[in-house]
């Protein structure tokens, strides 16, 4: 059964949505590409109004929480820029930067836009949670939603009113239109320049599931792997030798590859190990050559069995984590501390 309430962490229809900070700015996060863009201005060296289609990329990030007291301030860092068809890679026409915030107290959408021509707006609106077009709105001279602009521009092209509206087509789609109400000082008359362009996302910025770090904290992956090869030097030939991953054997132990066929994997410490006699203790007292000493593997002094006889048992069950010398192999992988002959 589902229901037809809309709330900020509730169904709406059958679709469940999450507690939408950003609330009607939601949808525009990433990063956005248009190539339909029209723009209808005056052009100073041709004395004439004309269209020129552009180009535009715009991107959309969410910033810290904003708060003037008890009010609250959900946004998002915007940045807008264009360039005409037939300049793409030279210098853009036009340049925006600013935030769009979200009033969710108030209902109201807010443009805090600054463009490069030297003109600061601040637009907004009532708007809700859930609407899909947004409308902001400034006039010279409004104590909440004005126009600045530099000296030049007052004289030659002032403006008079600004209106802009973004509209959420479906979720990889959004349009916009933007109207200047401009007095011309070089018609003597007043001129509407307009932009409208739609854009398709082309990047979001949320973590996708399957990235590495997610894939890390992932169940499947809480065992850590070695690298496909590890170079080791063998005590016993002196040569590097490579070894494939393969699992974790029985008793948490890997399976010592020194046949060479791939079947396991040799842990460092542990192939320490399988040189028994090697520690100085091993020799003590003891003159018989390398075979013989390799058979004596049940020496004990004093009721303690020696470093050899540990180091062979913890090939057969796991490392010894009471040894310093076996604590690399608690995790597989970790590197050898000891140098290469």
């Amino acid at each position: 059964m589902s229901t037809s309430v809309a709330t900020d962490n509730a169904y709406i229809g059958t679709v469940i949505q999450g507690p939408r900070k950003l609330g009607p700015l939601t949808p525009l996060v990433g990063v956005w590409e248009g190539d339909v863009g029209v723009d209808l201005s005056y052009h100073n060296q041709d004395d004439e109004t004309s269209k020129t289609s552009y180009f535009e990329t715009a991107t959309f990030k969410p910033i810290p929480i904003q708060e003037n007291g008890r009010q609250t301030l959900w946004g998002l860092n915007y940045s807008m820029t264009a360039w005409r068809h037939g300049e793409e890679g030279m210098d853009p026409f036009h340049d925006e930067i600013g935030f769009l915030l979200w009033d969710k107290d108030n209902g109201q959408v807010l443009r805090n836009v600054v463009f490069g021509r030297g003109i600061a707006i601040l637009a907004g609106s009532d708007a809700k949670p859930h609407d899909r077009a947004l409308r902001f709105d400034a006039k010279p001279g409004d104590p909440s939603y004005g126009i600045l602009q530099n000296r030049y521009l007052m004289e030659r092209a002032e403006i008079r009113d600004f209106t802009s509206t973004f509209t959420i087509i479906d979720d990889e789609t959004f349009s916009y239109t933007s109207d200047l109400l401009l007095r011309l000082a070089a018609t003597g008359a007043e001129m509407h320049h307009t932009d409208e362009n739609t854009l398709r996302r082309v990047k979001r910025f949320h973590r996708d599931r399957h990235s590495p770090e997610i894939r890390q904290l992932s169940p499947e992956c809480h065992k850590p792997r070695l690298p496909a090869t590890v170079e080791s030097s063998d005590p016993g030939s002196g040569e590097n030798e490579a070894f494939d991953e393969k699992p974790v054997g029985r008793q948490g132990g890997i399976g010592d590859d020194r046949r060479g066929d791939g079947r396991g994997q040799s842990c460092p410490a542990r192939r320490r190990g399988s040189h028994l006699f090697d520690h100085p203790r091993g020799r003590r007292g003891s003159g018989a050559d390398p075979g013989q000493r390799r058979g004596r593997t049940d020496q004990v002094d004093r009721g303690r069995p020696r470093r050899g006889v540990t180091q062979a048992l913890s090939r057969r069950v796991g490392p010894n984590l009471s040894d310093p010398r076996d604590r690399d192999c608690a995790a597989p992988g970790a590197p050898s501390r000891r140098p290469a002959r």
